[in-house]
């Protein structure tokens, strides 16, 4: 009880040994008695609650130094703070604080250091001198004199040209198509040839008397459509009439669904140089997966890398790249497929820029030599000045450069 601070209670329990009926002159009880009432061995302002408050201080500080040696600076932080409000003067405390700045501060260096080297790398960076790419010319857009571009332009209009209203009822599907074309050549404004206008529909239903084409012949339909572009309006025909759709050189033919002409026609696009190379994104690669001969892979054939797009090539069809001209022979359907191939090639080949940039060398010069030189000496009064009845200020000191050293002050009369 003694060593808690409870000096009272220590007394206490000594004084129930020196009980008359216990044992009144017990050695040991007599001398820890006057150990507790002499002032000089046991402090007579020690109290329990201090005793508390320095087992709580010295778990705190042990708290502190290990959150100190993991990193946490701001927990052992914490952890002397309130050192410091059970005893505001421990100075174990602030010598822990002044630690934990120390090493703060250390680490605020070092991320200067790192931050400072980052953006000096990024200065140094913009002072490469970089290689512009290759300029040379390149004629990549449509040739107008040749049928693929008419092919593309048909695809074009049927995704562009877009009908504010499109309305039928109980419509066959050449009346559809009848007011679909009258439509598509009011609205067309990507050509300005009156006879280029508009798009061409043919069909090739079968023989008339066929179940198919009788099927499609009896069905009706209605319709209500509001600013839809002329593709999406054939797909709602298509569905409708249980038919599609494909894109010859100048016209789109209207078919039985299900049916696929296996004559095979031939046709030429317009591409770019690198038309392989620009289907080669996502999965898809311009090398084969698995090299035959040798170590490298070899490069595929534009016919491979129209066969790893979906097209198909039956037997008899071909496929060639010769500069910019892609000559292809294979059904009608799968010629529609290549011109959608072609014409989003082109859609989404890269743009080059280039940016010719002058650089202006500007000298930062030091404003360290403007001030003045205040160092003045050798004043004092007397003697006339040039102004009469006034008395002279002998004043000098400083540095002459343009001007003078300062002396000779007339002082008003006063």
């Amino acid at each position: 009880l003694s060593r808690k601070g409870d000096v009272a209670a220590a007394k206490a329990a000594v004084g129930k040994i020196l009980n008359e009926s216990v044992a009144p002159g017990n050695s040991g009880a007599l001398a820890m008695l006057a150990q507790l009432n002499d002032p000089i061995r046991t402090n007579p302002a020690l109290t329990a609650e201090h005793a508390k408050n320095v087992d709580a201080v010295r778990r705190l500080l042990y708290t502190a130094e290990g959150d100190y040696n993991l990193g946490n600076f701001n927990e052992a932080n914490a952890h002397y703070e309130d050192v410091l409000r059970i005893d505001p003067t421990n100075t174990a405390a602030r010598r822990g604080m002044e630690k934990l700045t120390a090493g703060k501060s250390d680490y605020s260096k070092s991320a200067y250091d790192q931050t400072r080297a980052k953006m000096l790398a990024q200065v140094d960076s913009q002072w490469e001198d970089k290689v512009p790419p290759s300029l040379a010319p390149a004629d990549l857009g449509p040739d107008t004199d040749s049928a693929d571009s008419d092919a593309a332009s048909v695809i074009h209009k049927l995704n562009h040209i877009i009908i504010p209203d499109f309305s039928l009822e109980q419509a066959s599907l050449s009346e559809a198509v009848d007011l679909l074309r009258a439509r598509a050549l009011e609205f067309d404004t990507f050509e300005t040839a009156t006879e280029r206008k508009g798009i061409n529909f043919t069909f090739n239903l079968g023989a008339p008397d066929s179940p198919a084409a009788t099927k499609i012949a009896a069905a009706r339909f209605d319709m209500k459509l509001k600013n839809v572009p002329v593709s999406q309006i054939l797909d709602y025909i298509n569905q409708a009439t249980h038919t599609s759709y494909s894109t010859n050189f100048f016209a789109v033919n209207i078919t039985a669904l299900g049916s696929d002409s296996l004559d095979l026609i031939s046709q030429d696009y317009r591409v770019s140089p690198d038309f392989i190379a620009s289907l080669s994104t996502g999965e898809s690669s311009a090398f084969e997966e698995t090299p035959k001969e040798g170590l490298l892979p070899k490069r595929l054939g534009i016919k491979e890398a129209l066969t790893k797009q979906g097209v198909t090539f039956p037997e008899g069809t071909s496929a060639s790249l010769i500069g910019t001209t892609l000559q292809v022979l294979n059904t009608r359907q799968n010629q529609d497929f290549i011109s959608q191939i072609v014409s989003n090639a082109a859609n989404t080949e890269p743009v080059t820029v280039n940016v010719k940039v002058t650089m202006i060398k500007v000298e930062q010069a030091r404003l360290e030599e403007l001030g003045f030189d205040w160092i003045l000496n050798n004043g004092g009064f007397g003697g006339e000045s040039a102004t009469p009845g006034a008395t002279r200020l002998n004043l000098t000191g400083g540095s002459v450069s343009n001007g003078r050293s300062v002396d000779d002050i007339n002082l008003p009369v006063g």
